[in-house]
């Protein structure tokens, strides 16, 4: 007997699967072990066939790039999951008008509380971290002789579970 996940998606090929379906079934599933057993086994080969799996490294096709403005002076919400696990790649830093030197600050925000990963003056930044979706990857600029008229970042990142 065919499972519901095979079912479903038989109208689709392989690489028209994607990382968002699957995540639907994943959501339906309870951990009830042998009754769900072979539709835990079809998903998974599933997603390792389609490629929406990504055993190590990041799932491809799953890239994606958030900007958030007003960030002087004010620690503010780049990106947040909404399920999954992703992998923060590069922030960037932009700011005009004003002057002088800006500190750029990440933060990552976990049940209200924040820790500061990252303060720099430089405006391009390799990052390895991966955040769920408890987590909330904010940025501030600070310093400077004076308020610039735009601040903001620019976060690029990619799905890795």
């Amino acid at each position: 007997m065919r499972s519901r996940i095979y079912r479903d998606l038989t109208t689709k090929k392989v690489d028209e699967v994607t990382i968002d379906e699957l995540d639907t079934y994943r959501r339906e599933f309870y951990a009830q072990g042998r009754k769900n057993k072979l539709d835990y086994d079809d998903l998974n080969v599933i997603a390792l066939t389609s490629n929406q799996n990504a055993v190590r490294g990041n799932v491809p096709g799953t890239s994606d790039i958030n900007t958030a403005t007003g960030i002087y002076d004010s620690k503010t919400n780049i990106f947040q999951p909404t399920s999954g696990t992703w992998s923060l790649q590069y922030i960037s830093f932009f700011e005009s008008g004003g002057s002088g030197t800006y500190t750029h600050e990440v933060y990552l925000e976990v049940k209200g509380g924040s820790v500061q990963i990252i303060s720099t003056s430089d405006y391009y930044i390799k990052l390895d971290v991966e955040i769920d979706s408890n987590v909330i990857l904010q940025a501030r600029t600070v310093g400077g002789s004076g308020s610039p008229t735009t601040a903001g970042a620019t976060a690029y990142y990619m799905r890795c579970r």
